[in-house]
């Protein structure tokens, strides 16, 4: 099983700012903030293990597209966190996020050579990593923004936002109300979730509608090439 298979979350950006929240709002250490996101890779790694034998007899579109599909409703579950609210707030939404990733991650490869001409077996495996990896780099310094201007909306001041969301909480307290942080922190944090969410159900949306499975015993096509001044 690859890296990716028993951490999932490693392919989710706004993890990354689930982990600041936990250390720097909530107070938690590194490692109580790295097992708020446990659940998730659980859930995962269980559902991959018990339901690998049957994914392989369910078209990949099924497999990845409705994954997908719970990705979203588990991100969009995550949004129920409030500024009051502790880490126990996104367990449903990590829970049911973890569910559509077991179902999906399994079949990636697979769905990925399936639609390759075998001679590029290998360039088609390399391509769906790259893109994965690019798409987690990519969407780290987009979220940072969003997350910062978020912030800023709510606290009408973007130099205490970006403070606030590179870790200042504990020296912002003495200066702002405590309430007031952790709401402008959430609504960041709701923002990225909103847009992960969308992704996710159009990804799951896209893929149901458009992938479909190779064909299979269909006439190849004659390669032959006739003799010299002969008509074709």
């Amino acid at each position: 099983m690859r890296a990716e298979d028993r951490d999932p979350w490693r392919a989710f950006a706004n993890l990354v700012f689930v982990s600041l929240w936990a250390q720097s709002v909530l107070g938690l250490g590194a490692m109580a903030a790295g097992l708020i996101l446990a659940p998730m890779a659980v859930v995962a790694f269980v559902v991959a293990g018990l339901g690998g034998r049957l994914l392989h007899a369910v078209p990949p579109r099924h497999s990845i597209g409705w994954g997908l599909l719970l990705v979203a409703a588990g991100t969009a579950l995550c949004m129920l966190a409030g500024p009051g609210s502790g880490w126990a707030a996104l367990m449903p939404g990590l829970c049911v996020s973890g569910l559509g990733v077991g179902l999906c991650t399994p079949v990636l490869a697979s769905a990925a050579l399936a639609v390759a001409p075998p001679g590029r077996a290998g360039m088609a495996n390399g391509a769906s990593n790259t893109f994965r990896q690019l798409g987690y780099a990519l969407a780290l310094p987009v979220f940072a923004t969003v997350v910062t201007a978020r912030a800023g909306e709510v606290l009408g001041d973007a130099g205490t936002a970006r403070r606030l969301t590179g870790g200042g909480y504990q020296d912002l307290v003495r200066q702002v109300p405590a309430d007031v942080l952790r709401a402008a922190y959430v609504a960041g944090l709701d923002r990225i979730f909103l847009i992960s969410a969308v992704i996710a159900g159009v990804a799951g949306v896209a893929v149901l509608a458009l992938l479909r499975p190779p064909a299979v015993g269909g006439a190849e096509p004659d390669r032959t090439e006739a003799p010299s001044g002969v008509a074709a």
